[in-house]
This record gives C-alpha cells, sequence and structure tokens, in this order.
C-alpha cells in the first residue's frame, strides 16, 4: 500500500506486468469476441472493454481497477453550492450501485477520496484548481474543468485513495456535471469513448464534449457490471467472459 497519494512507477510496472500475463489469452480472447451475433452486440463489448480498461492519457490497455470496499469522500475546499454539487452526484452512484457492496458517503474530515473545488477566472484562480494535485502530490488524469488522481494497492491493484480537482461556480449545471465524471471515473472506469452519445463518457473523435451530463442506463449498467462481476486486475479476457455471461441480462438499476 502506498502512504503516498501517488501513482508510483511500480504501481505502473504492475499494471503492465498483470497486462502481460494476459497476452496468451488474447488472440483467443478476438476471435471470441469477433463471433459476437449482430454488430449492436460487439459494440457494447468495445464500449465496456475501452471505458473500463483504457485511460484518458495513454494508448495502453491496463487492467481492471476499482474499489473493493464502500469508499468515504469528503469536501476540503468548496461553497455550499458545490457541497451540493458533490451531494447530487453521489445520490446518483449510490442509485446505480445498489446492491452491489459498493457506495460511496460524503463525511466531514478524512476520507478515502478528497474533493476541492475552485471557481476559475483569473489566471491566479485557474491555477489553484490546478495546484491541488501539487499540494496532494499526485498525478492528476483529466482536462481543464476537473481532474482526478487515484492511489492504488501496489499487490492487487485495487484503489485505495483518491483526490479530485474541480472547477466550481460554472454555469447552468455544468460543475455538477464535471464532479459526476470525475467521482464516476475514479470508482474504475476512466477513458472517455465516441460510441453512445448519451453516455457520461461519450466524447467525439473530434469537436468538444457535450456538458450536462448524467448517467445513462447503459453507464449504470457498466457500473453494476464492474462491482457485482470483475475483480482489480482482470484483463480483456477476463472482462469478455464476464460480459458474455452476464450482460444480456444484466438490469440498470438494482431489483426493486
Amino acid at each position: 500500500m502506498s502512504n503516498n497519494p501517488v501513482k508510483s512507477p511500480s504501481c505502473l510496472l504492475i499494471a503492465l506486468a498483470v497486462f502481460g500475463m494476459s497476452v496468451f489469452g488474447v488472440i483467443q480472447y478476438r476471435d471470441d469476441r469477433d463471433r459476437f451475433s449482430g454488430h449492436s452486440r460487439l459494440r457494447e463489448f468495445n464500449f465496456v472493454l475501452e471505458v473500463l480498461t483504457g485511460q484518458e492519457t495513454s494508448d495502453w490497455l491496463y487492467p481492471v481497477t476499482r474499489w473493493t470496499h464502500p469508499a468515504t469522500v469528503t469536501v476540503t475546499h468548496g461553497d455550499d453550492a458545490f457541497r451540493q454539487d458533490v451531494t447530487d452526484a453521489i445520490h446518483q452512484i449510490n442509485n446505480a450501485l445498489g446492491g452491489t457492496g459498493m457506495n460511496l458517503s460524503l463525511v466531514t474530515g478524512e476520507a478515502d477520496i478528497v474533493i476541492e473545488g475552485w471557481p476559475l477566472g483569473s489566471l491566479w484562480k485557474t491555477m489553484r484548481l490546478w495546484k491541488t494535485k501539487d499540494k496532494y502530490g499526485c498525478e492528476a488524469e483529466g482536462a481543464d474543468y476537473g481532474f482526478f488522481c487515484p492511489i492504488y494497492n501496489e499487490k492487487t491493484g485495487a484503489t485505495i485513495k483518491a483526490v479530485l480537482g474541480v472547477a466550481s461556480g460554472l454555469p447552468e449545471q455544468r460543475t455538477r456535471s464535471i464532479v459526476l465524471e470525475e467521482l464516476v471515473q475514479v470508482l474504475g472506469p476512466q477513458n472517455d469513448v465516441p460510441h453512445f452519445t448519451d453516455s457520461l463518457f461519450f466524447e467525439p473523435d473530434d469537436g468538444a464534449p457535450p456538458w450536462n451530463k448524467q448517467l445513462s442506463h447503459r453507464d449504470n449498467k457498466l457500473l453494476r457490471f464492474l462491482y457485482l462481476h470483475l475483480e482489480p486486475g482482470d484483463g480483456p479476457k477476463e472482462i469478455l467472459a464476464a460480459f458474455r455471461k452476464h450482460w444480456p441480462t444484466m438490469a440498470s438499476h438494482p431489483p426493486r
């Protein structure tokens, strides 16, 4: 376990080693994938695979990462409106995760996930947002309006800590949208893909991504799939096997 909130080189080596162990199964995995009946099912699988094993700043495929226990969340900087955005995002995520054993809870004080909200505007204000990652000594994944720093257990690949920085006070529901996206990415699905326009993870091949994102039914299903049927360290072969077995009959919300 890392003592510092840093994605250390050893974490990346472990990730590459775990992925390397699956190389011998990749050819068979690709053959099995190509036997899907119908284009729509293959498209669904590509969505699942690319969101769960890709990262925003890399073309590499990485093993699955996720939490192995419920996580606490604290807001260390941000006004009341920002805290409400965090509360709303947590509520939406927990609705999707019901019955999986995973959930987020907002607390005061020390927590697994630290979130800071800083208003943009002047260069100095913008710099304060990005100084958050320096304060916690972490490597950030993200864009101009928000980022997340995941910290992994070096032996298992399970997520154990995270730091988020988000631009607060943006017009309409933009800040809430960014908080939601960063929190969901810290849960494990990190990559943005161009497959489904209603997805939280949608990003077109060219042009700006949409604002005011929400979790779609497919996104909810992805989160449930991740926390019910996958483990940290799983690669494409394991994802394919779980997809074939569980995805077609999975509901996007917990049973009532």
